[in-house]
């Protein structure tokens, strides 16, 4: 009977953390702690430290934690409205200057499962949303569903005008998905993700145009390219130092689309405001990553992102001297390589020789494709075993800084080394996270001479593959990097450190890749990337998996089992 009243406790105190505002909760205990404080609060009881204080010491997701002399106050309806995005940014939240990531502090208890640093809330939430988009007929069916409220004229079944419908879409595939409405939410949200441990949030402003929005006039392009720059600028000023900004050319407006697929040049005023975009993120040291478009604009896109890294990802000439070897300078601009296009190989090994010859760092960030259901059958491999090993060849080979395999430089005049290039791995698959540590490891460990060691990133998607990224921030509590990632099955420990990695040269930077926007803004981007990346959606049955692993573990640890 003991048992059965504790399992009952457990799941109903589960229930209100998933669909109540949500916070950063680490185990069980701290579900109960959280739901006695509203008890709390709605009776009007002491708490033993005096008449009008609580004591409650985890962290919240929008702010520092609440301390025994933190008062209590009654939060009105109003306050919780978002304010103008033009009024937040120029009075940012107040939060604690503390960009020390959490898995660096000497409190944090490197013996617990890489997942344990999740809230049971994101637990349950994502193994919810990963099952459902695990199975095809639900997956349709949700993305069918969600394009119709996001179009539909009812009120009834409007996002918009529907607060219950905006509450409940608010708390479950937004939270999962994105990163905040305005510059208090997204802070907050920045603020967390960094107590946690990632080195920062890859930002990517939820604005984009369909390919038959049609023309507009001069007035609304102008317009278009404002409302576009001042999206992106926002999402700098957000964004902690060291961190990326994503962004698509063609979300200045449909113009621009029509000049990347005519393969043009920017014109004057696209130019001014990627310059002025790329000044901003150059004085906070954020690091700028176009994102890939169709490939019938894919030419236009490479040129105009190169043109950028020609400016900003090379060592200005009154810092350097013709007589003396200077190390190459970290890039700042990343063009986006799709690796299932045939093509990619061939493309990027043009673009080293030219950063080479032209004197700048060439920065790469590595998918595997995004537009699966779009492209030309004869433009890309024919199987997802081909994507992966090109992905794994050209990501083996940059990290080695050698021309070999994938990347192979048949005929070329060079030694086989590259120069440097920075490397960011926007991936969800383990074997190749294991396959770049490994790799790493090896260059670290060796005592030839080697090209210069590139900047290497991480990324994963927000709200998927937590699994993955758990598991590297879990490799950087541990200081190691062994050709294995600490496991997420909670049945078997994490393997024991073998060899010492991200102590002995520059760590490899772990981000999360999300949007932020306006809930029909994201919702609307979110329903885009999903209809067009069906088989990608469908491949999270692995997080699935790893959540309902741990929410077992914790209920199992709660119980004493």
């Amino acid at each position: 009977m003991a048992l059965q009243r504790q399992l009952w406790v457990t799941l109903s105190t589960t229930w209100r953390a998933v669909y109540s505002r949500p916070r950063q909760i680490a185990s069980i205990s701290q579900v109960r702690l959280l739901t006695t404080t509203r008890f709390e609060q709605r009776h009007a009881l002491t708490p033993h430290r005096g008449a009008g204080y609580l004591v409650n010491r985890f962290p919240t997701p929008h702010g520092p934690s609440i301390s025994d002399s933190t008062p209590l106050r009654r939060v009105s309806s109003t306050s919780r409205t978002a304010k103008p995005l033009s009024t937040t940014i120029s009075s940012p939240p107040t939060l604690p200057q503390d960009n020390t990531p959490l898995s660096q502090s000497p409190s944090t208890n490197t013996n617990d499962h890489p997942l344990s640093t999740l809230p049971l809330s994101s637990l349950v939430r994502t193994y919810l949303i990963t099952t459902l988009s695990s199975r095809p007929l639900l997956l349709t069916t949700t993305i069918t569903l969600l394009q119709s409220m996001l179009l539909s004229r009812n009120p009834l079944f409007s996002v918009t005008h529907n607060p219950i419908l905006h509450w409940l879409l608010k708390r479950t595939f937004y939270a999962q998905f994105c990163a905040g409405e305005d510059s208090a939410e997204v802070s907050c949200f920045v603020h967390r993700m960094g107590k946690v441990g990632y080195s920062g949030v890859a930002l990517e402003y939820a604005s984009e145009v369909l390919e038959d929005g049609g023309v507009r006039s001069a007035v609304e392009e102008e317009k278009g390219i404002e409302r576009w720059e001042r999206g992106i600028l926002d999402s700098i000023e957000m964004s902690r130092e060291g961190s990326f900004v994503a962004f698509k050319y063609s979300g200045m407006g449909s113009s621009t689309l029509i000049r990347l697929k005519g393969n043009l040049p920017p014109t004057p005023r696209e130019s001014a405001a990627l310059r002025k975009i790329c000044d901003a993120a150059a004085a906070k040291c954020i690091r700028v990553s176009p994102a890939a478009e169709p490939q019938n604009a894919h030419k236009a896109v490479n040129d105009w992102t190169l043109d950028l890294a020609r400016i900003y990802n090379r060592r200005t000439t009154s810092t350097t001297t013709s007589s003396s070897k200077v190390e190459a300078p970290p890039a700042l601009i990343y063009n986006t390589y799709q690796c299932y296009l045939i093509s990619t190989p061939t493309t990027l090994l043009h673009d080293i020789a030219l950063a080479k010859q032209e004197g700048f760092t060439l920065g790469v960030k590595l998918v595997r494709g995004a537009y699966l259901a779009t492209e030309r059958r004869e433009l890309i491999y024919g199987t997802k075993a081909e994507t992966d090993a090109a992905y794994d060849g050209i990501a083996e080979a940059l990290l080695k800084g050698r021309f070999e395999g994938t990347l192979s430089a048949k005929g070329r005049n060079d030694d086989g080394v590259m120069k440097r290039v920075d490397v960011l791995l926007a991936t969800h698959n383990s074997e190749t996270v294991e396959m770049a540590l490994r790799v790493r490891a090896e260059r670290l460990s060796s005592s030839q001479p080697q090209a210069p060691l590139s900047d290497l990133s991480f990324a994963q998607l927000q709200g998927m593959a937590d699994e993955v990224s758990c598991a590297l921030l879990a490799a950087q509590r541990q200081n190691t990097s062994s050709t294995s990632l600490p496991s997420t099955n909670p049945t078997s420990p994490s393997p024991s450190p073998t060899h010492e990695t991200f102590c002995k040269g520059p760590s490899p930077h772990v981000y999360k890749y999300c949007n932020w926007g306006t809930l029909s803004e994201c919702l609307a981007y979110l329903t885009r990337r999903a209809a067009e990346n069906r088989d990608a959606a469908g491949r999270t049955r692995s997080t699935a998996l790893a959540m309902r692993g741990e929410i077992v573990r914790r209920l199992g640890r709660s119980v004493g089992l």
